[in-house]
Order: C-alpha cells, then sequence, then structure tokens
C-alpha cells in the first residue's frame, strides 16, 4: 500500500470513529432518529 493510500485510510477510519462517537451520544440521550442516521 502506498503512503497516499495509506494516509487516506487513516482519514477515512477517523472520521468513521468521529461519527461513531456521535451517534453513541445520540443514543445516549435518546435521539434514536440521529443515532441511526449516523450509523449508516
Amino acid at each position: 500500500m502506498q503512503d497516499k493510500d495509506r494516509e487516506l485510510s487513516k482519514y477515512r477510519f477517523s472520521l468513521a470513529e468521529e461519527t461513531l462517537a456521535n451517534a453513541k451520544m445520540c443514543l445516549d440521550n435518546h435521539f434514536y432518529r440521529d443515532c441511526i442516521n449516523r450509523s449508516y
């Protein structure tokens, strides 16, 4: 894997982790529709 591809993968994984954390916050606060939306 080239360095460029590796950096892009790290960036996308970081965004996915952030989105998942946001979905968990929505779930914890009973915002179920937003949780489902962010879970995709």
